[in-house]
């Protein structure tokens, strides 16, 4: 058995990516340019925030992806419940997650190519 280590992959979460448009913003984005409006827009987030809140005051901790998509599937349902159309939960949950790599992520994992041969995925 060879014990050489060829890789290690370091996640700590939300250090690697960040996203684009920040909380609200991706929601309002993706809706307005479905045609509803601010106002209905901005009345379905803060309900949706109120479940958010009321979520984690109640000391419920996500330990693992299904239990953050769960969480998430339900935070877009509110918002989709709020604008009429329950079907954009699926959409909200797919087109809202987008990121990018934090860029001093990047020029710190490019320090670490050279002397530990580190890689950056994505």
């Amino acid at each position: 058995m060879d014990n050489e280590v060829k890789a290690v992959f370091l996640d700590a979460g939300g250090v690697l990516f960040d996203t684009f448009f920040k909380s609200d913003e991706r929601i309002s984005h993706l809706m307005t340019g479905r045609g509803f409006s601010q106002s209905k827009i901005d009345m379905a987030v803060i309900k949706a925030n109120k479940y958010k809140q009321a979520f984690f005051d109640n000391h419920h901790w996500i330990s693992n992806w299904n239990e953050e998509e769960q969480f998430w599937r339900n935070y877009y349902g509110i918002v989709a419940q709020e604008l009429g159309d329950a079907e954009l939960t699926n959409e909200l949950l797919f087109f809202t997650h987008f990121a990018a790599h934090i860029k001093a992520t990047i020029v710190q994992m490019q320090r670490a190519r050279n002397p530990y041969g580190a890689a950056l995925c994505g």
